[in-house]
């Protein structure tokens, strides 16, 4: 039912393996996707995929401060946090591109991001958004991203760089498919946009690694970006045939953010992009 739709989407989705390395040594990675909508490189994914650079950045003027105050007062020194990152790097899985530039909105868990040193021959094709007007309760819908990967990276001191293990690569797409269920409004963000909180709820969860992946509908038009998993409790007092209660029960349900947000992001950044609305003859070309 997808099979055309997905094939789509794998044109214009993409991994991004995001590491951090720590004071204490340790190295932190995880994998999300994100979606490049435009020949300009720029892209969508979760906020909650790019917010660790900006705690990475926060961790930097951190460490300056220690070595500004060690250099000021070499008789007290202060020691430097375990926790606190001193290298970070994105992955974008298009080779030689950078983060150039990006919105991040928490409130919304969207990111728009401009993609440096982009290469457009590695984007077969690209999305059109779906019409906001045209989203119908129940209608089948898709997402795409690349859970179950182990994205594991280790950090190469001598070089100062991140390596991606051995194995990791290439990563495999992971599509699962479910209805629209329901828009879930929360109101409105508290910054000076004011923007809708509006998210797509779907009858199943996202997964690990969906994160900033596409939701399409059967024809590979995208009706939001993938952001976390609902889980809702289904008030069952249930027990066993031996007579132990079961575990609450609940319904894992994906939110994704809606694409009426995302076009009214899109729209106020200036960003462009092919809607549905500007073409209702858009089918998908084999």
């Amino acid at each position: 039912m997808f099979a055309d739709a997905c094939e789509k989407m794998m044109k214009c989705t993409f991994p991004v393996i995001c590491s951090r390395h720590f004071i204490n040594g340790n190295v932190e990675s995880g994998v999300g996707a994100f979606v490049v909508i435009n020949p300009e490189g720029w892209a969508l994914t979760a906020a909650h995929v790019v917010i660790p650079v900006v705690k990475h950045r926060e961790c930097i003027r951190k460490i300056q401060d220690v070595k500004e105050w060690n250099a000021a007062h070499p008789d007290e020194p202060k020691a430097l946090e375990g926790e606190w990152s001193d290298h970070h790097s994105f992955w974008f899985g298009i080779p030689g591109t950078e983060l150039e530039n990006a919105y991040i909105n928490m409130e919304l868990d969207l990111a728009v991001i401009k993609l440096k040193n982009f290469r457009k021959e590695y984007v077969k094709e690209y999305p059109t958004f779906k019409d906001p007007n045209k989203i119908r309760t129940g209608t089948s819908l898709c997402r795409l991203g690349f859970p179950f990967t182990n994205a594991a990276t280790s950090f190469d001191a001598n070089k100062n760089v991140f390596v991606i293990n051995e194995g990791v690569l290439p990563i495999p797409f992971f599509p699962n498919d479910g209805i629209y269920t329901r828009t879930v409004s929360s109101g409105k963000t508290k910054d000076e946009d004011a923007f809708d909180k509006l998210w797509i709820e779907t009858s199943t969860p996202g997964l690990r690694g969906q994160s900033g992946g596409p939701i399409f509908d059967r024809e590979g038009r995208i009706v939001g970006i993938q952001s976390r998993t609902a889980h809702m409790k289904l008030g069952f007092k249930s027990t066993f045939q031996s007579g132990d209660p079961m575990p609450e029960q609940v319904m894992n349900l994906g939110l994704g953010v809606h694409i009426k947000t995302i076009l009214d992001v899109l729209n106020r950044k200036g960003v462009k992009y092919k809607s549905e609305a500007d073409d209702d003859g858009y089918r998908i070309i084999g």
